[in-house]
């Protein structure tokens, strides 16, 4: 294991990857997840001088307290195969407003066509229980500049120092203003399934408000099916930061259960102590609702822990946001943001947390 060596390398992938070879990258989907990279986890390091704890887990889970993780196979009515690879390029800012999380999801997806590809951007802008989906525009667009460019699609405004390099997204529609800077990078790493993870600074302004946070980068690679949507695969993804806003502490959380690869584990921290990977990490939820649009049990509470070490915590729905996909047996897939807040302990010290869970039902 190794710790990548600077944000070059970042930005170095992101202009090396997704140019050309799109039907024999197709063809491989059909096998299997794509790898967007050959970087290793990074080896446990000291570091002086940060305070900062970021936890990735990227784990199997079961549901508890009497549900299970769906009530229908998520690939029942399904093709088998997977016809088109889908990039993924997110930014998740996590802040502080008062006593409530405030969550700015950007999400840029572009898909192999015949010529050129289909590209789609979403945004959300998520304060305690509201949500508002303020971007939601899909494109035809050449090839031009890969697979990761960030397309100033509808009305986002962006700045960037190349094709791949985004120094700011926002919006500004009428007397409404809404600008994400990204400041400097803290850290990157190669997590499960080779997706690529950033922390970098971040400050959000919302009208004439100031809200310093954490932002996490992320960009992943998967096959879709003929409906436009990945295999099916139960997935409960989360970003948490200190609720103080001090940065004292922050983690990253997810489950995979199903999909291409099946089971898929792992646990990533960083603090002032080093950094180190784990094989092993649990979430289990806790508490569910209905989705009637959906069909489906939705999780609004859940448990997590790191068995190797004494790190555990829990949080919970403030608020969320659903995207309804196609039909997927009884029910249809589904892709939901909520703002959660709660708490992480470690070794006997407890901090509240805020921040959001990404949960997608296929």
């Amino acid at each position: 294991m190794r710790t990548m060596r600077s944000s070059l390398e970042f930005r170095s992938f992101l202009r090396s990857t997704g140019d050309g070879g799109g039907r024999r990258r197709a063809a491989e989907a059909r096998v299997r997840r794509p790898r967007i990279g050959t970087l290793p986890f990074p080896a446990p390091r000291r570091r002086s001088g940060v305070h900062t704890l970021v936890l990735v887990a990227l784990l199997s889970t079961t549901a508890c307290g009497g549900g299970t993780r769906a009530d229908a196979d998520p690939d029942a009515g399904v093709e088998d195969g997977a016809s088109r690879l889908r990039y993924d390029r997110e930014f998740i800012f996590i802040g502080s407003s008062g006593d409530e999380p405030v969550v700015v999801p950007f999400t840029f997806r572009a898909i192999e066509a015949d010529e050129g590809l289909e590209r789609a951007v979403q945004a959300w802008l998520g304060r305690g229980d509201r949500w508002d989906r303020f971007l939601d525009e899909q494109r035809r667009t050449s090839s031009a500049g890969g697979v990761w460019r960030v397309v100033p699609l509808a009305d986002l405004l962006l700045t960037a120092g190349g094709p791949a390099e985004v120094e700011s997204l926002g919006i500004r529609r009428g007397d409404r203003r809404l600008r994400l800077e990204l400041g400097s990078p803290l850290t990157d790493w190669t997590g499960g399934g080779g997706a690529r993870f950033r922390l970098l600074e971040g400050l959000l302004t919302v009208g004439s408000e100031l809200i310093p946070g954490s932002v996490l980068e992320i960009l992943g690679a998967e096959p879709t099916l003929s409906d436009g949507w990945p295999p099916g695969q139960d997935f409960d993804w989360v970003f948490l930061t200190d609720a103080t806003g001090e940065d004292s502490i922050q983690l990253v959380l997810a489950d995979g259960l199903g999909g291409p690869e099946g089971e898929t584990q792992y646990a990533w921290v960083r603090s002032d102590a080093g950094e180190s990977v784990w094989p092993q990490a649990e979430v289990r939820w806790l508490e569910m609702r209905a989705l009637a649009a959906a069909r489906r049990q939705i999780p609004t509470r859940w448990t997590f822990r790191v068995p190797p070490t004494a790190l555990e915590g829990e949080v919970e729905a403030a608020g969320f946001d659903a995207l309804l996909g196609p039909q997927r047996g009884p029910g249809h897939a589904i892709e939901i943001r909520y703002s959660v807040r709660g708490w992480v302990e470690v070794e006997g010290t407890r901090r509240e947390v805020v921040g959001m869970v990404r949960h997608t039902q296929r």
